[in-house]
């Protein structure tokens, strides 16, 4: 195990092969903890839709994984997306 916790790159090269190519394709529920706004597109055109706090919510993990304002370039594999730079951080 603690060779595993120091082959970040390994890691990195999963975890984007995932991000891209994940089984799952299921839809979460969640609650909206506070109120929001979320920035959809919908027949090609950017809305708003406000959610208040409470308000349950259906998410696809996979779509959110291939949306350009969550991942740069969500289309393309970069096998260092996710190694950690000197301070920690992916």
């Amino acid at each position: 195990v603690q060779d595993l916790d120091r082959m970040v790159n390994l890691d990195s090269i999963i975890t984007e092969t995932l991000r891209l190519r994940t089984t799952a394709r299921a839809v979460r529920l969640r609650h909206a903890s506070s109120d929001c706004v979320l920035k959809l597109q919908v027949d090609g055109k950017p809305r708003t839709l406000q959610v208040k706090g409470g308000t349950r919510v259906v998410l696809c993990p996979s779509l959110i994984h291939l949306d350009e304002e969550v991942f740069e370039n969500a289309l393309n594999f970069q096998w260092d997306r996710f190694v950690p730079d000197e301070n920690g951080d992916p």
